[in-house]
């Protein structure tokens, strides 16, 4: 009995390995594939030279911590960052240097307790910031003037 049911299963297997050979395949002409668009983050011509003196209040945050963050400038290995208001920040260097040499104006949340979110090129990259030391997915900026 064990002998005729292996039969069958190894039957079975063939068939469907044989069935699935002779479905009509799409030739690779065939295939569209659409370019990938950053989703997140936004190509900005102008040159932004922002600084806290020229928010209004609106403009400004009211936590003292995330006020801090606005207006700095911040190096990342190969990443340059400058948070330009309570929501933008400007992104040059690494793989953005393949997309524009302006940088990427991308969104950005800061949370009460000094956690950072980024949102770029449809990623995320957190970090986290207690008013002196800014870390972003676990590299430590070095501040800028």
């Amino acid at each position: 009995m064990k002998k005729i049911i292996k039969a069958f299963c190894l039957l079975f297997s063939l068939l469907g390995i044989i069935s699935g050979c002779n479905q009509n395949k799409e030739n690779a002409d065939d295939i569209k594939v659409e370019p990938l668009i950053p989703s997140a983050g936004t190509y900005n011509q102008k040159e932004i030279n922002t600084n806290e003196a020229n928010l209004s209040d609106n403009e400004l945050p009211k936590n003292d911590l995330h006020r801090s963050l606005i207006g700095t400038f911040w190096r990342f290995e190969e990443f340059d960052v400058r948070f330009l208001s309570k929501d933008k920040v400007l992104l040059k260097g690494g793989v953005v240097n393949k997309l524009t040499t302006k940088g990427i104006e991308a969104e950005y949340k800061i949370y009460d307790d000094g956690i950072i979110e980024i949102m770029v090129l449809g990623m995320i990259k957190t970090g986290m910031w207690d008013g002196k030391k800014l870390v972003i997915d676990g590299l430590i900026g070095t501040q800028k003037n």
